[in-house]
């Protein structure tokens, strides 16, 4: 025990109320403890620091806790566990589950800092309890009304706190979801620590006792050594025979320091922690969840623990940057996740994908098998569609979205879904059959139309090759459709997505990179594809700005060219518009580079071919028939029936069978024409032409391609 210091009066063991001169009381909890032991003297705190009692380097803190710093990953708010109360009400039962960091205290950490030499160690708590109180307004009062609860408490090594708060019930998840949406929320916490604390008592001088004073009779009684008179005497008469000399005052007895005597005391903890708003932030939108008959599902509002059963969407249209597709034309809308913090950017078009390994385009031709063997088609398209945006646009919209209070921290994507419940449409007479589906790659979606001959045997095949003209034409409305967009199992509104079939108009994706040598001296575009592209334009990104640069250059197909800026480093990004640099004329050769054609050889497929001669006038050209003659140079064992046309049957028409692919791809035949004359006299001539029955299925005559017959000869003389 250090000199100078009283033992513990084992009297005062265990005494919680002592009488001190000059005071009514002295309060607390005494704990008998070891002598000499360790503890914080309650006289010394400053703050949260306290000097030990006999240890001079000894200094004491009391810990602090904090609510865990954005995004605790231990919050949660779960509401389930339907019930029906007396009234037939339902209502729900829910857990709350937080957490709270040990921390230092600011002046503890100060304190540290100031006496480095100092060792310091941190007061134990006892009997914590933390308590959750919320706040409401009576409906029928207007009055303030709290509820308390008290949580499980669990802690790691490093002394952090998780709560667990699991009465709430009823009402009390209703106002519970809204303090910590809205705040009047508040954490509570209480505990005790042990302490010396220094007890002051005045002891008189064990030799004192003050003066009796001195009256002409003797005294009546004395108490504690002070004369008094008794109240009888007191009340007679003076006489003068005896009168009573004044008894003065006896002195006040010499000060004596007062002794301290320590005992061992148990002080309050006490900490307070708002929660204010601070679980309303957008990470924690998917911890607020509710289980009902319809599964566990994020709580999007409390209307959702008030409505029993329904489900709500998180998103809603975004309208805080304006008229959308003014500022980025290839962007049609914008809606935003309120639990999710997403916002799904609708692209103005989809379009078939392109990709380093050409585009994602195929024709499968197959005989159609409910016709029986006839020999009737079936061809079935497939057209993988991407999102027709320009990197300039998505660059833009994420400033723009960045820079707007109300999407600051929202994640930009584009839509992942496809919402079945819409109709699916292609606008194409050609067409016997339009589905749309996901396609594997993320944010792409996949088209299959199927053209088959239904009661037309050989219509699929003209159907067929009609479709794939719309593909590769120039003239505007390109083959056009839509699709629904499903933003979540719950959005209440149609999102519609447009549809543009035609090779003009292509979604990009990894059809072209770049590259940027390793002394930063240039920068290298690369087309791996096998296709052609045409660059419109880049730009260097520089932090917020990416200012274009014009550029329209064609790349060709498994080439490369060198931009003429100077990249600042090698780990710059670039922004690239480009299209396919289709050829033209577009013939059906060129088509097969971009869609892949699969057939199966051993199929034939009855295809009709025929040839017309409505401009020419027989009768008076003089001819009284053509006779046609028809060759397929590449088909040899392929035989065409002869035909004729004359002035009562101008058309002509004849079936072929022939390998499936041919009828897709390319046909090139040769039309032998022998015309015969009216007038006996004049001889037959004969021509030939070319024609590819695959893009012509007819062929029409004109009167221009018939050679004149050759003169008569003169008689014989």
């Amino acid at each position: 025990m250090a000199t100078g210091q009283a033992a513990v009066d084992p009297v005062l063991i265990g005494i919680d109320r002592i009488p001190i001169r000059g005071t009514n009381s002295i309060t607390g909890i005494w704990i008998p403890v070891t002598l000499e032991q360790n503890l914080p003297l309650e006289s010394t705190q400053s703050g949260n620091v306290f000097t030990d009692r006999y240890n001079p380097q000894l200094s004491w803190y009391l810990p602090s806790y904090q609510l865990a710093p954005d995004i605790d990953a231990g919050f949660s708010f779960a509401a389930g566990n339907q019930r029906i109360d007396s009234d037939g009400n339902p209502y729900y039962q829910a857990t709350l589950t937080l957490t709270l960091d040990k921390v230092e205290s600011p002046d503890v950490t100060a304190f540290h800092a100031a006496n480095p030499a100092q060792q310091l160690q941190e007061i134990p708590l006892t009997g914590l309890t933390v308590t959750l109180t919320t706040t409401a307004n009576d409906p029928h009062s207007g009055q303030v009304q709290q509820s308390t609860y008290t949580a499980a408490i669990s802690s790691d090594s490093s002394g952090n706190l998780t709560l667990t708060f699991n009465a709430l019930l009823g009402a009390q998840v209703l106002v519970a979801y809204s303090n910590l949406q809205t705040g009047g929320a508040t954490l509570a916490l209480t505990a005790q620590y042990q302490v010396w604390r220094a007890i002051h008592i005045w002891r008189r001088p064990i030799d004192w006792h003050p003066p009796i004073g001195i009256i002409d009779r003797p005294p009546i009684g004395v108490i504690e050594g002070r004369p008094l008179i008794l109240p009888e005497i007191a009340a007679m008469p003076v006489s003068p025979i005896f009168p009573i000399r004044p008894i003065p005052e006896p002195p006040d007895p010499e000060p004596v320091p007062p002794e301290p005597t320590y005992v061992t005391a148990s002080d309050p903890f006490s900490l307070t922690l708002p929660l204010n708003t601070k679980y309303s932030a957008p990470g924690y939108a998917l911890s607020f969840k509710v289980t009902d008959s319809n599964g566990t599902r994020p709580i999007v509002s409390i209307n959702d623990l008030k409505n029993f059963n329904t489900s709500q969407s998180e998103f809603s249209e975004f309208t805080a940057l304006g008229q959308v597709s003014g500022q980025f034309p290839t962007i049609s809308g914008l809606y935003i996740g309120a639990l999710s913090r997403t916002i799904v950017a609708i692209p103005a078009t989809y379009g078939i994908l392109r990709t380093k390994d050409g585009t994602a385009a195929q024709c499968t031709a197959l005989l159609d098998s409910t016709a029986g063997g006839s020999g009737a088609a079936k061809f079935q398209f497939s057209f993988v569609l991407g999102p027709v945006v320009s990197p300039f646009d998505l660059f833009a919209l994420q400033a723009a979205l960045a820079a707007n209070p109300q999407s600051q921290n929202c994640t930009l994507t584009l839509p992942q879904r496809l919402n079945t419940s819409q109709p699916m449409s292609l606008a194409t007479p050609f067409q016997s059959s339009v589905t749309y589906t996901a396609a594997p790659q993320p944010g792409t979606f996949q088209i299959d139309v199927v053209v088959s001959d239904g009661s037309v045997t050989g219509s699929a095949v003209a159907n067929a090759n009609l479709f794939l003209k719309q593909l590769s034409t120039t003239v505007e409305p390109y083959l056009s459709g839509s699709f629904g967009i499903l933003l979540d199992d719950n959005y209440p509104h149609p999102v519609i997505a447009s549809v543009v079939v035609n090779l003009n108009d292509s979604a990009g994706s990894d059809e072209l990179t770049y590259t940027i040598a390793g002394d930063a001296s240039s920068i290298q575009l690369v087309n791996p594809s096998p296709l052609d592209l045409e660059i419109s334009r880049y730009a260097i990104i520089s932090g917020n700005t990416a200012p274009p640069e014009a550029l329209n250059q064609k790349l060709l197909a498994q080439q490369s060219i060198t931009l003429t800026d100077k990249p600042a480093s090698t780990s710059i990004a670039l922004l690239l518009d480009r299209t396919l640099a289709l050829e033209n004329p577009f013939t059906k050769q060129a088509l097969q580079r971009y869609v892949a054609f699969v057939t199966q050889d051993v199929q034939n497929v009855n295809y009709q071919i025929g040839v017309v001669a409505s401009g020419v006038d027989f009768n008076t050209l003089g001819i009284s028939a053509i006779d046609i003659a028809i060759t397929i140079p590449s088909l040899p064992s392929v035989s065409v029936p002869g035909s004729s046309l004359s002035a009562l049957y101008l058309a002509s028409n004849t079936v072929i069978t022939l390998p499936i692919q041919n009828a897709i791809t390319t046909l090139p035949a040769v039309l032998a024409f022998s015309v015969k004359p009216i007038a006996a006299t004049q001889s037959p001539v004969q021509f030939t032409v070319t024609n590819d029955f695959v893009d012509q299925p007819v062929y029409v005559l004109q009167p221009s391609s018939i050679p004149p017959f050759p003169a008569a000869p003169p008689p014989a003389q």
